[in-house]
């Protein structure tokens, strides 16, 4: 999310423009993306006749090569694999639809779509605890510090730099996407602006990467900080976060000493303690005697080999 996108909307206010953007359920300015559009590649792909499978009424399993039409924006997850798969309509077949899995429609081209309609499931799923009407939209500008007579009553041509990037933080964060990675976020943004920013990354229960060279606003909101310089790569953090990275490294060093077997029970792997001197001396001992009593036993280059010391 970038300045060039309400760039071309300066007419509109922000309100107008955050519904403007979702009204269809996708993110129109997501489906511009050179990452997101059809190349003639993927469009050659996808044209191609494809192999499906599906069960008639009486319960055959039936064999078909189709063209494909359409998503109908449904999605379940496969009995067998676990994995998604969509709803296809097909062409040349009135009403004829078959669900595919998302590993099959993605050799063939679809994994582009497939994003495009994943996105606007989960944009419905927004829309049914907080529907694109001008009231919630005002409010969720609000909540980022867009004051209502800024996001509903005025167009965004004539708001400052700092209210614009309100407009962008709060056009990205509609959908309420599970992790937000901010380049440079407190660019044009007056003290009170960072101020309420850190309070929300603060309260924000998703993932948050943040990118910056403000580093008395990274100490604010950023537990944990890779510092880049040189070509190297160092990791370092708050008290609090090093302390739980500590308790996390011991909880998987535990947990490398079980492992669960078939049947789901946790079994205990239990480490064999080495032999004492004394222990490794009365061993040698009871080995010198079967060998004068003639008893066949390792020799001194095989007991090394095993581990043992053969000058104690």
């Amino acid at each position: 999310h970038a300045f060039h996108h309400i760039e071309n909307h300066l007419e509109k206010t922000p309100n107008e423009y955050i519904r403007w953007r979702y009204e269809h359920g996708s993110d129109k300015e997501g489906l511009e993306k050179v990452t997101a559009k059809l190349t003639k590649e993927d469009e050659e792909k996808m044209a191609k006749p494809m192999q499906i499978e599906y069960k008639t009424e009486d319960g055959q399993l039936r064999s078909l090569k189709c063209v494909f039409k359409r998503f109908t924006e449904g999605r379940r997850t496969a009995n067998k694999s676990k994995e998604f798969e969509y709803e296809v309509q097909w062409q040349g077949q009135s009403d004829f639809c078959t669900w595919v899995l998302k590993t099959k429609l993605e050799l063939h081209g679809f994994g582009k779509l497939l994003k495009h309609v994943d996105d606007k499931i989960a944009a419905l799923a927004t829309q049914l605890q907080r529907p694109l009407t001008q009231k919630f939209v005002e409010n969720h500008l609000n909540d980022v510090g867009l004051a209502p007579e800024f996001a509903t009553h005025t167009r965004m041509g004539a708001l400052s730099g700092g209210q614009k990037v309100k407009v962008v933080l709060a056009a990205s964060m509609w959908n309420t996407p599970h992790i937000v990675i901010l380049d440079e976020p407190t660019n044009y943004l007056d003290r009170d602006s960072l101020g309420a920013m850190a309070e929300a990354i603060n309260q924000y229960q998703g993932g948050v990467v943040i990118i910056s060279h403000n580093a008395q606003f990274v100490d604010q909101v950023c537990p944990e900080v890779w510092h880049l310089e040189n070509h190297t790569l160092n990791l370092k953090g708050s008290y609090d976060w090093l302390e739980s990275a500590n308790k996390e490294s011991i909880k998987q060093a535990k947990e490398a000493d079980e492992y669960v077997d078939g049947l789901g029970n946790t079994v205990k792997l239990v480490k064999k303690k080495k032999a004492s001197k004394a222990e490794l001396k009365k061993i040698k001992k009871a080995i010198a005697e079967k060998r004068k009593a003639g008893i066949e036993v390792w020799t001194d280059e095989e007991l090394e080999a095993h581990g043992f010391d053969t000058a104690v």
